[in-house]
This record gives C-alpha cells, sequence and structure tokens, in this order.
C-alpha cells in the first residue's frame, strides 16, 4: 500500500523531545492553602510541582497547551457555574489525570455533580493537611488510574473497503491534526503488522513493541508505553510493527482489545487503523459508540459496501444517510 499525504508532518528526528513532565500542577487562589497543600506534598517527597495562579480558569489555559501531570490541583472559589468549568477542564487534560478542587462552598450538591463530572476529591477551605496527603498519595503511588474517576479517551477505529483506498492517510491526518491543531494527546495503533505503512507516513522506523503487547497483554504498563510508544511529535505517539510476510499472523480479539483500553486510560485520543480482516470486530466494538461516523466513496461500489456495512452496525446511521442522499438527489 503505497498512499501518500499531502502534507508530511515533520520526520521524529526533527523534533524536540520534552522535558521531564512535573508530577503535580497546583492551581490556587490564596497563600494559606498553597501553603497547606506544600506542606502535604513536601510529607510526600514530591519536589516536582509547579505552583501557578489563576484558579481553575488558569488550569484550562494552562493545560490546553501542555501535557497533563499526574495530579491537578485546582481552585473553584468565586466561580459561578464550577461544574460547568469542571467540564471545561476535562476537554483539554489527559485521561488518567487525577484532578483535586478545592473552594469555599460547603455544599454537598456541588460535591455529587463535581464528583460525578470525573474529580478525585472536593476540599473545602480551610484544609486540612491529612485529608490532602492521604488523598494525593493515592493518587500519586497509584498506576492503575484509580481513584481518578471514570474517564477514558476517545476511541476512533478508521478503516477502508479494501486496501490502497486512503484509510491510513486518512488515520495519519486525523491523528497529526487532534495533536498539533487541537493540542490533545492522541495515539495511533497501526493493526497491520505486515503491510502497514502509517509508520512509513511519519517517515519513522516501526519497532517490535506492538508485536510484544499483542504476543504478551499482560506485560503493558506505563513503563512499557513509554519505552514501545514511537513519539512522533510532544504530543503524537504511534505504535506500528512490520513483521516479516511469511509469518501467519492472526490478531487475538482480546488481546488487542486490552491493549486498546490501556491505551484510552493514557491518552486523549486513541485512533486506530484496521486492517480489513479485523473490520468485524472493529464494527461490533463500534456499537457502543454514541456518535458513530462513517466516510464513504459516494460514486463507487466500495461506497455502497461501506454504507452497508456502517447501516448494518448503527441503523440510525443508515436511517440518516439515505436521508442526506434523497436531499442531494
Amino acid at each position: 500500500m503505497n498512499e501518500h499525504v499531502a502534507t508530511l508532518p515533520p520526520s521524529p528526528s526533527h523534533v524536540v523531545g520534552s522535558a521531564t513532565r512535573v508530577q503535580a500542577m497546583v492551581f490556587v487562589r490564596d497563600r494559606d492553602s498553597e501553603g497547606t497543600i506544600r506542606q502535604s506534598l513536601s510529607d510526600l517527597g514530591i519536589a516536582n510541582v509547579e505552583y501557578l495562579s489563576g484558579g481553575i480558569e488558569g488550569a484550562i489555559t494552562t493545560l490546553a497547551q501542555r501535557g497533563s501531570p499526574r495530579l491537578l490541583v485546582t481552585d473553584i472559589s468565586g466561580i459561578a457555574d464550577p461544574s460547568a468549568r469542571i467540564n471545561a477542564l476535562a476537554e483539554v487534560c489527559e485521561p488518567g489525570l487525577g484532578v483535586v478542587v478545592i473552594g469555599d462552598s460547603n455544599d454537598i450538591r456541588l460535591y455529587r455533580n463535581l464528583k460525578q463530572g470525573g474529580i478525585v476529591e472536593y476540599f473545602f477551605k480551610p484544609l486540612v493537611g491529612t485529608l490532602l496527603t492521604q488523598t494525593f498519595q493515592s493518587v500519586l503511588t497509584d498506576n492503575t488510574g484509580q481513584p481518578r474517576g471514570s474517564r477514558t479517551g476517545k476511541l476512533v477505529f478508521v478503516l477502508g473497503t479494501r486496501g490502497g483506498d486512503g484509510a491510513t492517510t486518512i488515520a495519519t491526518n486525523i491523528a497529526w491534526h487532534l495533536a498539533e491543531i487541537g493540542s490533545r494527546r492522541v495515539l495511533l495503533l497501526d493493526l497491520d503488522l505486515q503491510f502497514g505503512d502509517a509508520a512509513l507516513q511519519f517517515d519513522t522506523a516501526p519497532s517490535h513493541a506492538l508485536r510484544e503487547a499483542l504476543d504478551h497483554p499482560e506485560r503493558v504498563d506505563e513503563l512499557f508505553l513509554q519505552r514501545g510508544v514511537t513519539q512522533i511529535t510532544e504530543r503524537l505517539g504511534l505504535m506500528a510493527a512490520q513483521e516479516a510476510l511469511g509469518e501467519n499472523i492472526k490478531l487475538n480479539e482480546e488481546s488487542v482489545l486490552t491493549l486498546i483500553e490501556n491505551l484510552r486510560t493514557r491518552y486523549r485520543y486513541v485512533l486506530v487503523d484496521v486492517p480489513c480482516a479485523f473490520a468485524p470486530i472493529a464494527f461490533e466494538r463500534s456499537r457502543a459508540s454514541q456518535r458513530p461516523a462513517a466516510c464513504e466513496h459516494r460514486e463507487s461500489r466500495r461506497g455502497a459496501r461501506c454504507r452497508a456495512l456502517a447501516a448494518a452496525t448503527w441503523p440510525e446511521y443508515g436511517k440518516a444517510s439515505d436521508a442526506a442522499h434523497s436531499q442531494q438527489e
């Protein structure tokens, strides 16, 4: 498959490596709260912390431009609609981030709304150091992501009805746009282990990490992904392979889904370039999607086949597609 990207992203050799991320960011409005937070983090031996001004508005602005730490402490004092601002924060931060919120309101309804929004905990002022220390420790030492809420990254399957129809080109460009224009942390997973060319389109070499992750999903952890994911840019990662053509490789459904769910806890978007042989599983998995979408060739047989596949998976897509074509005709 020799697909061509109109505007190729820069080679990884031109990407400047990102500095080590801070473990925690703190956005508070008063010195008393900051002092208590400093003491709690110091008691835990956490020194790699940034203290910034601006409360939750400052947090939203900063995280829209930078990678997320493991722990975020933010202040909602004086905010008219805290739940809306927490939702706005969720749009720019990465899955796996532990958010601790402080404020000046002792309101059980507010507490429940914030917890439903995915925060770890809410404390009203004045702060109690021992409670902060316990919560910070649970966030910074638990690699499973608990108790950080249930947020996971959005999952996007990209597939074509046959090889060479541009699915990989679409996947690489969407991934690049989301990462570099949308400032989101993105992982592109190329599941065609023998013929996939996502790595070629990004002008980088595939690795054996993807094959190992699929053969031994129990080995996939934070350290494995740090070493196995190829960083195209600071925000865009790639997992791709180039196995020998003579091998009889069959993707194991459970291994693939385990890897995908693992990636969704670490990335805002996970794009999966799906080979045709794995398409039925991808469509079945997509039944849970609340916003299905299909990209199709309207003037070709492939377009009819794509519409049929999408309509079989999402009946609402078939109705909307028929209506759209009727209006255009």
